[in-house]
């Protein structure tokens, strides 16, 4: 099974689905309504809802602070101190959102006075979410710069053999034309009968030199 990279151009799927799907299962993962509040309104009763919009638009912040970075961060050389960066900024802003929302949820939208405990455990799982998505986007993001860069010096390596072996072609050419040339004028002295079967076979592999004169891997066969 491969490893689906992720791309920030080419993302849309993952982003209306594994997104969104992690928003309407986070209420599983912590606690949403503490014990004690019962509110009859849609957003009480239906908290994945909340949830879900509160994962899209930390996810969205986050994708365009990571496309920001990557802008703005080519002048480091290093990957390490690149991911460090972003991490920090991820943490950082993944912090302060999820700050907001939590307080929206438990301070405003179910009164709750005192909810310092849930939002530990939210933030938590909430930065938790964020670094892996971070992490397997840039893992992708640089396992497609190294798949480009391997390809490139797979091109250039073929194209290098190739001049060589043109390089090689074109030396061997007249060297061929003189060895053939001087075996026959020792063959016409001695040997006229061969002389003619050797300027025959010559004939026939020099018209097949000249005929795939182009071509890098000429067939053996004549």
């Amino acid at each position: 099974m491969t490893l689906r990279l992720l791309n920030t151009n080419k993302d849309l799927w993952f982003r209306l689905t594994i997104v969104p799907l992690v928003g309407i299962i986070t209420p599983s993962l912590t606690n949403v309504l503490p014990d004690g509040v019962v509110l009859d309104t849609f957003f009480a009763k239906n908290p994945y809802i909340f949830k879900m919009i509160a994962v899209v638009v930390l996810f969205e912040i986050n994708r365009l602070s990571l496309r920001y970075c990557r802008r703005k961060l080519k002048a480091f050389s290093s990957i390490v101190v690149r991911l460090i960066i972003q991490l920090f900024l991820l943490v950082v802003i993944t912090s302060v959102l999820l700050v907001f929302f939590l307080n929206l949820w438990y301070g405003q939208i179910l009164n709750v006075d005192n909810f310092g405990d849930n939002v530990v455990s939210n933030v938590y799982v909430g930065l938790s979410a964020a670094i892996i998505f971070t992490l397997y986007y840039e893992m992708s993001y640089y396992i497609a710069i190294w798949q480009r860069e391997n390809l490139l010096n797979k091109q250039l390596e073929i194209e290098n053999v190739k001049s060589q072996l043109l390089i090689l072609k074109n030396q061997l050419s007249p060297h061929f034309m003189f060895n053939a040339l001087s075996n026959l004028s020792a063959l016409i002295d001695s040997d006229k009968e061969k002389a003619s079967e050797f300027l025959t076979k010559f004939s026939e592999a020099y018209r097949y030199l000249l005929k795939h004169d182009d071509a890098i891997f000429p067939s053996l066969e004549v």
